[in-house]
């Protein structure tokens, strides 16, 4: 594990666990390595974290650029927060008196476990309804509220924006890209129950927000990387949200994720625990950071070429994408699935838009470099996770 990297971890730790930092686990706080660290933590969308825990322990050098670094991304931070908390009431409260049943995704429930709410940071707010009820909560939140809407862009939620922009994503089902999820992700509202009697706001049960967390993970995995920030997510549900491990594996087995979220656990456990790598969270651990946040497209690249079982095959399938991902970006085919070979056409003239076709030539030659090297390790790691 590189220094850096273990100093970060253990920043982080510190932040959430109370770990009290080691000699061990310390660096020289040069300008060199403070840059360093900001770098990774940002990369990952941790900077506040890692900026908080080296202020508690009196580690931030005065006249430091990269000290000033992670003091705005504190205040960032706190700032983002504070505007979405106003944004999520008055949202809860239009759909509360209009009485449209809902549930708080994501970062909306786990922020409560963090030592702060404001330091689990989200760049939208996530929340599920019906999908009967999209038009009307629509309406209303255009009216009440004058968040303007896209059209829909997902085959999931539909994107508003607050006049301040704040970013919503309205649900309206949790189906994944990847199919072999959403057998079990579908069934999202026989988990979910009021939070009082007579109130809109409903809550997963603990099981199945657990569930979503980890197919959240592995969808985010399988696009290129999922980051830092679901693994501390994980180790804090883990320690301070109670829920049976026996049903949570049951229900993750039901749809492919149990071995998953088994190596996922012990990779949160190396990091933000005791727990040693196996062989596995290794190559899981080298993934991760080569993804960042949002994961990468060398990520993505390795992981459709293995699919594909060679370059030419990864090749062609993204010149004729098949119509099982092509819908994904447009939701219109899961309705009208004779538009497929016209819109397929309508793919490649995009082609012709010079920035569009200067990415599409960046892949291809990308892709022919990266290939050998990468498709052992990548195959290997999906076997051992037994992802598709």
């Amino acid at each position: 594990m590189e220094p850096i990297f273990k100093f970060f971890l253990a920043l982080i730790k510190y932040d959430l666990f109370d770990v009290p930092l080691s000699e061990s686990d310390m660096l020289p706080l040069s300008e060199e390595n403070l840059e360093q660290l900001y770098h990774l933590a940002a990369k990952h969308d941790l900077a506040h974290l890692a900026g908080d825990a080296l202020y508690k322990n009196k580690l931030l050098p005065k006249d430091s650029s990269a000290a000033e670094k992670f003091q705005k991304a504190q205040i960032t931070a706190l700032y983002r927060y504070t505007r979405m908390e106003h944004e999520r009431a008055r949202i809860y409260q239009v759909l509360e008196s209009a009485r449209i049943p809902f549930v708080p995704l994501k970062g909306l429930v786990i922020r409560s476990l963090y030592p702060q709410p404001y330091l689990r940071t989200s760049c939208d707010l996530d929340i599920l309804i019906h999908r009967e009820d999209l038009s009307q909560a629509t309406a209303l939140l255009e009216s009440h509220l004058n968040y303007t809407s896209e059209e829909l862009s997902d085959l999931h939620d539909i994107s508003l924006f607050s006049p301040g922009g704040i970013h919503l994503e309205l649900h309206y089902s949790l189906d994944s890209p990847y199919d072999f999820l959403n057998v079990t992700l579908a069934k999202v509202w026989d988990y979910c129950t009021p939070v009082s009697e007579g109130s809109s706001e409903h809550r997963q049960s603990p099981e199945f927000f657990m569930l979503y967390q980890v197919t959240h993970m592995v969808s985010h995995f399988l696009d290129g990387g999922c980051g830092i920030r679901p693994l501390a997510d994980l180790a804090l549900l883990q320690r301070r949200f109670s829920y049976d491990e026996s049903a949570l594996i049951a229900l993750c087995a039901s749809c492919g994720s149990a071995v998953f979220y088994g190596q996922a656990k012990h990779l949160a456990n190396v990091w933000f625990g005791e727990e040693t790598h196996n062989q596995t969270t290794q190559e899981m651990e080298r993934f991760i950071l080569g993804g960042g946040v949002y994961g990468s497209k060398k990520n993505n690249m390795e992981i459709r070429q293995q699919k594909h079982k060679s370059n030419a095959g990864y090749i062609l399938s993204r010149i004729f994408m098949p119509y099982q991902q092509l819908k994904h970006q447009y939701p219109i085919l899961k309705k009208h699935k004779w538009l497929f070979p016209f819109i397929s056409v309508r793919r490649w003239f995009n082609l012709l838009i010079p920035n569009r076709r200067k990415r599409a030539l960046g892949e291809l030659s990308a892709s022919a470099e990266h290939f050998e090297n990468a498709q052992t390790a990548i195959s290997q790691l999906l076997t051992d996770l037994e992802l598709p």
